[in-house]
């Protein structure tokens, strides 16, 4: 094999390398978004007024918690900063997050998307020295 098709074969397997690492930075955003999406839905779910809630400690195992005071909401703003906040703010905060997050993902896709078309410019340059 000469020394051109040998270093293609080697960018391609970098290439792909990149491609599995955005793939899992994807997915962990994706899981960070449907994460933020379910606690500002849950959030939403408390202000209907439900008198008891059940707060899950793990899979099958929940305690109730009383009546829920909706203007003081616990809210991490720093390492080991946790400050009291109204409804609206928490939700607020929440959407910025979802927001960043979504955009965060778009950027990955747009990444994922380029380094794609130099795997495949690649693999046809390789399918093409093969077929000489």
């Amino acid at each position: 094999m000469e020394n051109s098709q040998q270093q293609a074969y080697m960018e391609l397997e970098l290439v792909n390398q990149q491609l599995s690492q955005i793939e899992q930075s994807m997915n962990i955003t994706e899981d960070q978004i449907l994460q933020l999406e379910n606690a500002k839905n849950s959030l939403e779910g408390l202000k209907q007024g439900s008198e008891e809630i059940f707060f899950p400690l793990s899979p099958g195992i929940s305690v109730s918690v009383g009546k829920v005071d909706l203007e003081k909401i616990k809210v991490a703003v720093g390492s080991q900063i946790i400050v009291d906040k109204s409804f609206e703010d928490t939700l607020k905060v929440i959407e910025t997050h979802l927001i960043k997050f979504k955009e965060h993902k778009q950027k990955l896709i747009d990444i994922f998307d380029k380094i794609s078309l130099k795997a495949i410019k690649l693999q046809s340059e390789i399918e093409k020295n093969q077929q000489v």
